[in-house]
């Protein structure tokens, strides 16, 4: 037996059956509007500030109280300025209450 030529339809159908497989993906995001634009600019800042060192938390895991405590630490760590510490407080105590 001699091995058969290949001619260029197997060698196309060769090549397609290689092509890796990819699924779409499709995201909706969800927005939410915030009342005042320094708690929506304190959302902003929670978001990209506190991920560059650690995964973000969720703020409804923690009290006020030892919001109190982690906030200021970590602003302190991060070495943010106190007008970006304010608005990020102002986001985490209205995701408190609502």
């Amino acid at each position: 037996d001699q091995p058969r030529s290949r001619g260029l339809g197997d060698v196309y159908k060769r090549q397609a059956s290689c092509t890796p497989k990819t699924a779409e993906v499709v995201e909706t995001a969800t927005s939410t509007t915030y009342p005042t634009a320094e708690i929506s600019q304190g959302k902003g800042l929670y978001d990209a500030k506190c991920s560059k060192c650690h995964k973000l938390k969720v703020v409804d895991n923690f009290t006020t109280e030892q919001w109190s405590k982690i906030l200021p630490d970590m602003a302190g760590k991060a070495k943010l300025p106190d007008n970006e510490t304010a608005l990020i407080q102002e986001f985490i105590t209205w995701e408190l209450n609502n």
